[in-house]
């Protein structure tokens, strides 16, 4: 993975974190695959306050808010009584929106971002 790759990853994990924490929501990072999930997740670990609850793949922040990480082709998780925003990371600019991202489209409260690599 490029630099710049890591980098634009980087920023877009910690807008979700600072977006989930300030407004209090859930963000679902929705990634094209685990190899980017995997970069995001390790980037997550260490940008979380002291005092969040990791479990899986769902940081639980203190004061309000969550952030989860998940490869597109995984089911929705989030209850459906539950509002979630979705963050897409790492997606290539000549990637077509499939089912498996249409899933996420259809079930999410709000689209912040698409972001690619």
């Amino acid at each position: 993975m490029s630099k710049e790759t890591s980098f634009n990853i980087v920023q877009n994990v910690v807008f979700a974190l600072q977006y989930a924490q300030k407004k209090k929501v859930w963000v679902v990072i929705v990634c094209p695959d685990e190899t980017i999930a995997r970069e995001c997740r390790q980037i997550l670990a260490g940008a979380v306050p002291e005092g969040t609850i990791c479990s899986g793949r769902t940081a639980i922040l203190p004061g309000g808010g969550r952030v989860s990480l998940t490869p597109v082709d995984s089911d929705v998780f989030v209850p459906e009584e539950d509002v979630f925003h979705t963050l897409f990371v790492g997606w290539s600019v000549d990637q077509k929106r499939d089912k498996d991202m249409s899933k996420w489209y259809k079930d999410t409260a709000g689209v912040l971002r698409v972001c690619p690599l």
